[in-house]
């Protein structure tokens, strides 16, 4: 097995060869040599970072800020070498995007189960004292379960959840 180091190692190499990578470098590159650009390039940055701390403090943007925002996209769009970089970025975005969700799966999933397992053994000792309703319940839980699974033959967090509950009534 190789070391997950490595790979994330070798994921940014790969990365930074990508076409749309490169393109954001250059676009960089053409706002620094552009003193015009460079200056509304750090402006907006300012003004973002300043946004994002607002919302992190639980702040709504006044209608001053709105009317600001919408002066640097104006701006932006104004500028060729300003826009090309944004333009550029957010093609790159998209692979980075599709990446998050690649890396992330396995957490997700993870979650998931361990979500579930809560609610269906919320569920299940909730109605324990409701033996019919609850078998009919838990009945309902393995169709979902089979669903999710996509495994019509067995159900496993079922089993393993729902299935000492049955066994005590049984």
């Amino acid at each position: 097995m190789a070391n997950i180091y490595d790979l994330a190692n070798e994921l940014s190499r790969t990365l930074r060869d990508l076409p749309e990578y490169k393109a954001v470098v250059e676009s960089k590159q053409a706002i620094e040599a552009n003193p015009e650009a460079k200056t509304l390039f750090d402006e907006y940055v300012a003004f973002q970072n300043k946004l994002q701390g607002l919302m992190q403090s639980g702040q709504l943007p006044t209608e001053a800020v709105q009317q600001e925002m919408k002066d640097y996209m104006e701006k932006i769009q104004a500028s060729p070498i300003v826009n090309e970089f944004f333009t550029k970025q957010q093609q790159l975005s998209i692979y980075l995007a599709d990446l998050e969700k690649i890396i992330f799966e396995p957490i997700q999933d993870l979650y998931i189960e361990i979500s579930t397992r809560v609610v269906i053994s919320t569920l299940v000792f909730s109605f324990a004292s409701r033996r019919k309703e609850t078998q009919k319940m838990l009945g309902n839980i393995r169709f979902l379960f089979q669903i999710f699974d996509q495994k019509l033959n067995s159900c496993p967090i079922y089993d393993r959840i729902c299935g000492k509950a049955l066994w005590r009534w049984q």
